[in-house]
């Protein structure tokens, strides 16, 4: 199998443009933008890549049409959107799509039963790679590809994801903050997409694992300390409790309490280094540094 035209849905999503953008730095693909009538403008990108405006429910009929002609589908669409994923996948058999890498890109692992019992969310997303499983089965020229990526670093560090609230120099520390957690930035992210294009068949009908590195809350802690010349206030917490007390709400549909409980899940449930899927090496990703990105972050902000 041979990529050469790559189709990109989600374009205006949290990884949609670095998505795109390493695609196009890579200079090994064509790439088509695919987007509602209703999005925002497509992202920064290349005048030779196309964009193609599609009805906000994205008819078949109109997905079948765009979708011809290219090898790859990548979608950056929110990764809860069970139904969408199922019609882009019946979309792509129809059109001759080889491949298609739907919007796993977990926090955490969806295929871990804890998780999937503590957070509904990643109940969906496994529907979704079942799905994709029984279609690769009956359509042998069709596979797909999922990444598991981690905590979103340095979005993470934007928001109070990994726990830290940087502009006021607080942080919440689970477990004593020595638990090793994998992490990818966006870019990153975008360049395990790459990596899984470049190697059709080695990645065919497979859940990867990659990441930026492997690091604590104590040693993210250390390199914003570092750079802010702030000491933060932390709070000492058990993720055991803390799951705890955020379950009732999560199962009540509580949109800020599951947030919450993805992000102590992903502190804590998330050393991708001891997966046999670990894929860093396969996709050809280099270890970022901590200390590198936590001051890139942080000077952003």
């Amino acid at each position: 199998m041979s990529t050469k035209k790559v189709a990109v849905i989600g374009c205006n999503s949290r990884i949609g443009p670095d998505i795109i953008a390493e695609l196009e730095a890579s200079s090994l693909f064509t790439l088509t933008l695919l987007q509602r009538e209703s999005s925002k403008p497509a992202p920064p990108h290349s005048s030779s890549t196309k964009v193609i405006t599609l009805s906000n429910d994205f008819p078949s009929e109109q997905l079948i049409s765009a979708l011809q002609g290219h090898d790859a589908l990548v979608s950056a669409l929110p990764g809860s959107a069970v139904e969408p994923h199922k019609n882009l996948a019946n979309a792509c058999i129809k059109a001759g799509i080889k491949r298609f890498i739907p919007a796993d890109y977990g926090s955490v692992d969806s295929s871990d039963s804890i998780v999937a019992e503590l957070v509904p969310l990643y109940k969906q997303k496994t529907a979704v790679r079942e799905y994709l499983t029984q279609l690769s089965s009956q359509h042998p020229d069709f596979s797909w590809t999922s990444l598991v990526c981690g905590h979103f670093f340095d979005y993470g560090l934007q928001t109070e994801l990994l726990a830290f609230n940087v502009p006021k120099a607080t942080a919440e520390i689970f477990d004593g903050g020595d638990v090793k957690w994998s992490a990818s930035t966006l870019a990153q992210i975008g360049k395990a997409v790459v990596g899984v294009l470049r190697k059709p068949e080695e990645t065919r009908n497979k859940m990867l694992y990659m990441q930026s590195f492997c690091v604590s809350q104590n040693e993210v802690l250390a390199e914003l300390e570092k750079v802010s010349g702030k000491k933060f206030k932390d709070e000492q917490l058990s993720s055991e409790e803390y799951i705890k007390g955020k379950k009732d709400a999560v199962d009540k549909g509580d949109r800020d309490a599951t947030e919450q409980m993805v992000a102590v899940l992903g502190l804590t449930r998330a050393n991708w280094t001891r997966e046999k899927e670990f894929a860093n090496d396969l996709l050809g990703l280099k270890e970022e540094n901590l200390a590198e990105v936590v001051k890139k972050t942080y000077d952003a902000l």
